[in-house]
């Protein structure tokens, strides 16, 4: 019976752990791509050209997978 309330409550500390984790790496995550958009798009030419190139990329992967 010890065994199995242990076995629960590692897994629920587990998963709380995990949680905790995927909270961090989003906000991290987040953070760096704020960052790096508002960087890209500071001036409308700029935007638009790295909006061109995101998409030629993009649709060649799309087709490559294709």
């Amino acid at each position: 019976m010890i065994i199995l309330i242990l076995f629960i409550l590692l897994i629920v500390l587990f998963l709380k752990g995990m949680s905790m984790l995927r909270k961090g790496l989003i906000s991290l995550t987040f953070e760096k791509i704020e960052k790096r958009l508002l960087f890209f798009t500071d001036h409308p030419v700029k935007a638009f050209l790295v909006s061109i190139v995101f998409t030629g990329v993009l649709q060649s992967s799309s087709a490559f997978m294709v």
